[in-house]
């Protein structure tokens, strides 16, 4: 989720929703579990087409705002046309007021997030090194991708490494599990080099041998759920009245028994411990 984080005195973290209006938690910024060493796994700065989106939305409220000749707040259809369709993309009411002119700052200000970025990327590779093709690495998982009781990273292998970029060349990794290999390829500060574990020690063995016969392109939800304890994000159930025994009933057909959710009371279902 987009959050603000400052730094309030040498060793203090405060992070905060994206209006800056309530503290969601303070964080210390040595240690293991320290912003320093979460830094491009729990926390990432926010993408260029996330900061040009926003500045974007609050442009054209401003021109419809001026065009109207309106003084006040935006009305309610004004404040709606702010939103993505899902309502994430929403601007927060201290920007509402900021001038179009400002355009170029913006850009600026962009630019120099995403130079900062890219430092901190090469101190990371710099400070951490390369990791190697077989090497077991973890990323981190968002809460929307895996439910409540799973781990929130997810343990994968290195089976290549990629060369991207045209003038400035980047090494990216391809990462794969036991149920696929990732759609996406992650940037050397975004994954944790395991040293103390092998590709046998982890079971992923089979996988560096042959990732690509597994399926491809598949997201993390889906890497998530295939180690899930539980199934995954999201709970699985049924409401059938019947055995509960083909593949209408999503229990079943998801290969799993009914529990205590599905079809409360009833006495014909077979597909139980």
């Amino acid at each position: 989720r987009r959050s603000i984080l400052v730094r309030t005195e040498e060793d203090q973290w405060e992070l905060w929703d994206e209006t800056k209006t309530k503290i969601v938690e303070r964080q210390s910024h040595t240690g293991d579990h320290g912003v320093a060493a979460e830094f491009g796994m729990y926390y990432k700065f926010a993408s260029e087409e996330i900061v040009r989106s926003i500045y974007d939305k609050v442009a054209a409220a401003q021109a419809r705002k001026e065009g109207s000749g309106e003084e006040g707040e935006e009305g309610e259809e004004g404040e709606q046309d702010m939103q993505d369709d899902d309502g994430a993309g929403a601007v927060p009411r201290g920007l509402m007021g900021v001038s179009p002119q400002r355009k170029r700052q913006r850009e600026e200000a962009a630019d120099n997030l995403n130079k900062q970025a890219a430092r901190m990327q090469r101190r990371a590779a710099a400070t951490e090194g390369e990791v190697a093709v077989g090497a077991v690495v973890q990323i981190a998982v968002d809460d929307v991708d895996r439910a409540k009781v799973d781990d929130h990273n997810l343990t994968l292998i290195v089976v290549e490494l990629v060369e991207t970029g045209t003038s400035e060349k980047e090494i990216k990794y391809r990462l794969a599990g036991r149920g696929g290999v990732l759609k996406s390829l992650y940037t050397r500060s975004y994954i944790k080099y395991l040293p103390n574990a092998t590709a046998v020690l982890m079971g992923l063995q089979s996988v560096l041998e042959g990732w690509r016969d597994l399926p491809q392109d598949v997201s993390i939800r889906t890497l998530a759920k295939s180690t899930s304890q539980v199934g995954g994000q999201g709970i699985v159930h049924c409401s059938c009245k019947g055995k509960c025994g083909k593949n209408t009933c999503s229990c079943f057909k998801a290969g799993r028994r009914c529990n205590s959710r599905c079809h409360k009371g009833s006495k014909k279902c077979t597909n139980h411990d």
